[in-house]
């Protein structure tokens, strides 16, 4: 989950920012990338100085974030002095900026981040509830919080996964609540599925099933309509572009998506194009249906495209690493090499050993069987 979610990072770090399709062609392997001598907390955390002035498989913040911020967090939750809420994670991201961190240079974009997310909190036009949302607040936060959660709570059913998700995603606005929830519902499901299928038919199939049982409940009844038609239209589409190039396939996915007033599935604009929850998960279905259950492809797919291309591809990649499974993604000869790659960045630079954080989730698993905490 979390070394091909940083792949994806690190492959489609190369694209972010871009407002259209890249006209050359997308690398076989991990792009290299200058960096510059100051760490950008939106961007790289790393430096010429810690790395060199040029490297392959450098993750963003995509993957710091997770790692520096969300994780202490959760190791707190495990050790019983917070609980998951908003309310928490604020609180404990002031106590943070006050630790020294390792290595002690990350202390500088780490923050930076922090700062830039307190001051959207207390911008926040209802504080008492702590509401997340405020202009310009990139709406894909709640992806962020809780993707990685559907770890935790791999034993209850899906609708209990979505309700309890969207419930505490009151991080943002409207439908990026019902956003998070589904997606995070569908990756707790990865954990039990057949990986002798094929991904694509997999995740078309279970969001089906569960979009019947959410539209049978009653629940989130627009959100969850728009999400139906993102599945069906985006699922099409990738049908459509399979035998072509990635940048064929991403440049259908802009004429499709990003170029008219509103995407084939909205009867409105997106509320930010880059980081629109629904623009996100638009995405990762039309890059999977794309890709035929390739891992690698679907991958590059996602990375290629404008905007937060390293966030999409993040993201599918936490959903693709729990479906796979590390055995299976690493008779990928491409992805096996990348891993190699950012893993050592990972090691040699942050000093982050992998294993610590998986014995992190556990843990925490086991904690959610008999706590409420998680």
């Amino acid at each position: 989950m979390m070394l091909l979610s940083a792949y994806g990072d690190a492959l489609g770090a190369d694209h972010e920012t871009k407002d259209a399709i890249h006209p050359a062609p997308f690398p076989e392997q991990l792009p290299q990338q200058t960096l510059e001598s100051e760490p950008d907390k939106w961007g790289y955390w790393v430096t010429t100085n810690e790395l060199g002035p040029i490297a392959k498989g450098v993750t963003t913040d995509d993957t710091a974030f997770k790692l520096f911020l969300l994780h202490p967090w959760l190791q707190q939750i495990l050790a019983g002095n917070s609980q998951l809420g908003e309310k928490s994670f604020v609180q404990f991201l002031s106590e943070l900026k006050l630790t020294t961190p390792q290595p002690d240079w990350i202390g500088s974009p780490r923050n930076a981040q922090i700062d830039s997310w307190l001051e959207m909190y207390r911008a926040s036009e209802v504080p008492e509830k702590c509401e997340f949302f405020v202009p310009n607040v990139p709406t894909v936060f709640g992806f962020f919080l809780f993707l990685e959660l559907a770890a935790i709570r791999t034993h209850y059913k899906p609708v209990e996964n979505f309700r309890y998700f969207r419930d505490a995603t009151v991080l943002d606005q409207g439908y990026a609540s019902t956003a998070t929830g589904f997606l995070v519902a569908i990756t707790s499901l990865a954990f039990s599925s057949d990986p002798s299928k094929r991904f694509d038919l997999w995740l078309v199939d279970q969001s089906k099933n569960l979009i019947d049982e959410l539209v049978s409940s009653d629940l989130d009844h627009d959100a969850v309509a728009t999400i139906q038609r993102i599945v069906a239209t985006m699922s099409e589409l990738g049908e459509h572009q399979r035998g072509r190039s990635p940048h064929d396939f991403m440049v259908a996915f802009e004429e499709a998506v990003l170029t008219p007033p509103n995407p084939p599935f909205m009867t409105e604009p997106f509320s930010k194009p880059v980081h629109d929850p629904f623009r996100m998960l638009a995405e990762m279905y039309a890059a999977t249906t794309y890709a035929e259950g390739d891992p690698y492809e679907a991958m590059r797919a996602a990375a290629f495209g404008s905007g937060d291309s390293d966030t999409v591809a993040a993201f599918l990649g936490t959903l693709q690493g729990i479906w796979f499974g590390e055995h299976l993604l690493r008779q990928n000869a491409h992805l096996d090499e990348g891993f190699e790659i950012v893993e050592n960045v990972l090691n040699t630079t942050f000093g982050v050993d992998l294993n610590r954080h998986v014995d992190l989730f556990f843990n925490l698993r086991g904690e959610s069987d008999s706590s409420s905490h998680v």
